[in-house]
């Protein structure tokens, strides 16, 4: 094997190693509180997150090491750093309402890092998840949080604001969004596996709608797009079942 045969075998794992330093780094930014910070990283993680497959692929080294690691990257970057920035909104929540501020409701946004964890085994022993998914991948949920985190930071007076400073609103989001992620229901995969329009209909519809929407509302429009996104995933599965439908009946 030539030198250069062996570098690239590696290229991917770098990639992927990028995006479990991110995540590493935005752990830490979230214990401290900044949420800025945090958000940022995991946004630099994600991106990482998108190319090392595209790499792995373009460069036809693909292998069971790099799916582990990747998976053990997206823990951190995807699962444990948006507990942290959910803990810490949760915190700000509590300390602006009446409520104790070591109540035990303080707690429940660690049920993210929990089904995370569960979304990712079951994921990597998981047949039906090669094309799609079963369930909301781990990058749109920390996605979900970092924009609320970031939302919080940047717009002291906007509408996310308003909403996720009421602690009841950011226990059932952390429930409702962990919850998402085990779910029995297909969504499409965000990674686009071939440069042609044909075959990421779906992919481009979500991009150009976040595009439009990132225009009008920033960052504050993400909570809206993974909403959108999950929307789209359900009318694609049903067009889909009926066209199975269709041809079987």
């Amino acid at each position: 094997m030539s030198i250069f045969g062996s570098m690239k075998r590696h290229i991917p794992n770098l990639i992927t190693l990028g995006n479990l330093l991110c995540g590493s780094l935005a752990v830490v930014a979230a214990v401290h509180g900044d949420l800025e910070k945090s958000g940022i990283l995991i946004l630099l993680g994600a991106f990482l997150d998108f190319f090392d497959g595209l790499a792995a692929r373009l460069l036809k080294v693909s292998n069971d090491m790099g799916k582990e690691l990747d998976s053990l990257a997206d823990m951190v970057s995807f699962g444990l750093a948006p507990t942290l920035i959910a803990f810490e909104i949760m915190h700000r929540a509590l300390f602006f309402s009446t409520m104790e501020m070591d109540s035990l409701m303080r707690y429940i946004p660690y049920i993210i890092v929990l089904l995370s964890a569960m979304r990712l085994a079951k994921f990597n022993i998981d047949d039906r998840q090669t094309i799609d998914f079963i369930g909301m991948p781990t990058p749109a949920n920390a996605l979900l949080w970092l924009s609320i985190g970031l939302s919080l930071v940047w717009f002291p007076n906007g509408w996310i604001r308003d909403l996720f400073l009421q602690p009841y609103v950011v226990a059932i989001t952390a429930v409702l969004s962990a919850i998402m992620l085990v779910i029995e229901l297909p969504m499409f995969s965000l990674k686009i596996k071939k440069l042609s329009i044909k075959g990421n209909e779906w992919k481009l519809t979500l991009l150009i709608i976040s595009v439009i929407l990132l225009l009008i509302m920033s960052v504050q429009a993400m909570p809206l797009i993974i909403i959108i996104y999950l929307i789209l995933s359900v009318i694609k599965y049903q067009t889909s079942k009926s066209k199975d439908n269709r041809v079987t009946g």
